[in-house]
Parts: C-alpha cells; sequence; structure tokens
C-alpha cells in the first residue's frame, strides 16, 4: 500500500496507522517511503541547478506535483464486531490514511496471552500496549526467526526464552547455546537469562564448565550492579562410541577428501574410530 503524506505531517518507519472503510479498520504499517515527482525534465534541471548556486525555482502547483509518499504493509484488518484476523482485502483508493490510537490497539487483544514478550512500538516511540502470546498455541507450532545480521534474531530469541521462564511452570524450554550468548549475554553490558532473578529456580545448564552435578555460580553486572546468581548446573558429556562422521560433516567445515577420510577411519575401525 501507498498513501500520501499531507506537508508538515511527519511519518516514521515502523509506525502503525489505519484506514478506516466500509465498516472495517486496516491497521498498516509503515516500512519505507517514496517521493514522487510530476515535474518535467526541464524544472528538474532548472530546480537542479538553481539549487547547486544556492538559489530557488518557483514551481507551478509545486505541492500537488511534488511530495512525499510512504510504503505500508497490512498487518489485519478488524471488522465490525471486533473480529481480528489477516487481511483479506484492500481499502478504497483516496481513503484517509489516520494513526493508531490507543483504543485501536485494544481492539487487537495482543496482551491476553502468558507469554510476555514486550509491547507494541509505533515509530521509534514504545507504547503501553503489552504484547503477550499464547503459550498452548506458540508452543506446539514450529516457530522461524530470521533477518540480516544485528536485527536482532538473538535478543528475540532471549526474550521469548524469559518469557518461558517468567511464566507460569507449564512449560519447557530447551537451548543449544552453540555461541554462549544466552546464558551471560554475549558480550559486557548484555544481559542473559542467568541475569534474571527467577534463573536460581527455573534454569537448568549443561556445560563443561562444571565436572559435576552442582550450582555453577556466577557473578553478573545488572543495572551497574554486581549479583550473584547459582545456576542448577550438569556437566556436558559427550560418548565419544556414539559419533559417527556425519555428525562431523554435518558442519560445512570439511573437504571432500577430508570427509572421505573420516569415513575411511570409522569403517576400518568402528566404534573405536576417533
Amino acid at each position: 500500500m501507498k498513501f500520501r503524506i499531507l506537508e508538515g505531517i511527519r511519518v516514521e518507519r515502523g509506525q502503525l496507522v489505519k484506514v478506516e472503510d466500509a465498516g472495517r479498520t486496516y491497521v498498516m504499517r509503515v516500512y519505507d517511503f517514496k517521493p514522487e515527482s510530476l515535474l518535467t525534465p526541464a524544472e528538474i534541471a532548472a530546480a537542479s541547478h538553481a539549487a547547486a548556486k544556492g538559489g530557488q525555482v518557483a514551481l507551478y502547483d509545486q505541492p500537488l506535483r511534488l511530495y512525499d509518499t510512504a510504503l505500508a504493509t497490512i498487518l489485519c484488518q478488524i471488522e465490525e464486531g471486533g473480529w481480528v484476523q489477516g487481511p483479506t482485502s484492500v481499502p478504497k483508493l483516496f481513503t484517509p490514511v489516520e494513526s493508531l490510537e490507543k483504543e485501536d490497539l485494544e481492539l487487537l487483544r495482543l496482551g491476553t496471552g502468558d507469554l510476555v514478550i514486550g509491547v507494541v512500538r509505533v515509530g521509534h516511540r514504545p507504547s503501553d500496549a503489552v504484547v503477550a502470546l499464547d503459550g498452548s498455541k506458540v508452543v506446539p507450532h514450529h516457530v522461524l526467526v530470521c533477518g540480516v545480521t544485528g536485527a536482532g534474531k538473538s535478543n528475540l530469541g532471549k526474550v521469548l526464552a524469559a518469557a518461558f521462564m517468567l511464566a507460569p511452570p507449564r512449560y519447557s524450554l530447551v537451548l543449544f547455546d552453540v555461541e554462549s550468548e544466552y546464558l551471560t549475554g554475549s558480550e559486557p553490558g548484555k544481559y542473559g537469562l542467568a541475569h534474571l532473578p527467577v534463573a536460581e529456580e527455573r534454569l537448568f545448564v549443561v556445560t563443561p564448565r562444571v565436572e559435576e552435578p552442582t550450582r555453577l555460580k556466577l557473578e553478573l553486572e545488572l543495572a551497574g550492579d554486581i549479583v550473584e546468581r547459582e545456576i542448577l548446573a550438569h556437566p556436558l558429556k559427550v560418548d565419544f562410541s556414539a559419533l559417527k562422521p556425519s555428525d562431523f560433516t554435518m558442519t560445512g567445515e570439511f573437504t571432500e577428501p577430508q570427509e572421505e577420510f573420516l569415513w575411511l577411519a570409522y569403517r576400518q575401525f568402528g566404534e573405536e574410530w576417533l
């Protein structure tokens, strides 16, 4: 969807807006902007030349022929009875676009679940609308979190894991923390699951940092203070006899000759190939 931005109106990337049409409310999220120009090549050349010299060219009907538009995607639609569903239609042309109000967010009923993951952001500003997932519907399904580097995938993963820990004890979650960023944070100043006050009761760690079942003692920085956590831990042990060459080759770090050598060793020595 694309809509025109009126002169003097500020619209931000990520902002939530609405369109009301025929008793139906469409909730949209702005994801980009595009300037529109109906100027002739001669007018563009004259305006560019004048701007380069610090001047300005008076353009005929400038507000009508030179303006900005916002690109938005429809997130959902709210029917007259308050039923919320995915978009199945689009609003008519020339329907006014308005800011999303608190009452509109309440109609979405985003905070009715038991896994609290945050609040709705309207542009760069957080709102008061809490977002809570229904664990009974989320847990049985597959969830894919994708994005470019730095988009916040790991952070969302930690938020989801923290939601499981803070929710009533009806769910369990297994994390493979290959980068060691979920337990204590990826770097100083970053928080991990061990920072949560409930970590000593709700977190269980399998790690090579301990040699027997015990409580792993951690000193963490939290809001400028040093806090101590004792996390229930169990040693990480691997049965070498259960490992096969495929467990190594699936990492993608071996060349074809190296993979062939691993399989030759396995066929020659069996379970004692390592």
